[in-house]
């Protein structure tokens, strides 16, 4: 997606979102249910999950055709960086700087939820990595936490390795506003 494309989708996320007001952060069960409906999608790169293009111009930008519930705005999109296929859902986002601690509020309660997801004895465990150390040009990256699965007793099959599940919280230097965004690739 070129720079107008993304401002564009950005702009109409954000009036989106500002229509719903602020979700609260859903139960442990159904972000487990939605993000194990998306692992599914993962080994194909999420081709069962693809909707409709979501640009006219760009081969690469998909609506997903399922959204985890209390998300929306949900996309699967190429990365330009490393070419691998990622779904990523909006939780909430604001331009009002007191809606700052209500987000802050929302973000704590995903990750809370993400860190006691648990599919059948396997859970998402947290993962450090380097992947926000670039410099990004349209966005300031806030915070965020990772997760990969626990394979610490080898039990994962190779294909979910590198399942990814990212919360995060960015804000776009152009227009100013924040996004918490809930994020599945394989980095």
């Amino acid at each position: 997606m070129n720079k107008p494309q993304k401002a564009f989708v950005f702009v109409t996320l954000f009036l989106i979102g500002s229509q719903f007001n602020f979700l609260q952060a859903q139960t442990t069960a159904e972000i487990k249910d939605g993000l194990y409906k998306i692992m599914l999608a993962f080994p194909d790169n999420f081709r069962s999950l693809r909707g409709q293009s979501a640009s006219n111009t760009d081969p690469n930008s998909f609506h997903s055709n399922y959204e985890i519930p209390g998300t929306y705005f949900c996309t699967i999109n190429k990365n330009d960086d490393n070419g691998s296929w990622e779904w990523a859902g909006t939780v909430t986002t604001s331009d009002d700087e007191e809606d700052e601690d209500k987000m802050e509020k929302i973000f704590k309660q995903w990750k809370t939820s993400i860190d006691n997801v648990d599919f059948n004895g396997i859970k998402l465990i947290p993962y450090k990595d380097d992947r926000y150390t670039t410099k990004y040009t349209d966005i300031l990256y806030e915070e965020g936490f990772a997760w990969r699965l626990d394979n610490s007793r080898n039990n994962v099959d190779t294909r979910y390795k590198k399942f990814t599940v990212r919360l995060e919280v960015f804000q776009y230097k152009k227009d100013g506003y924040l996004v918490v965004q809930l994020l599945v690739s394989d980095n």
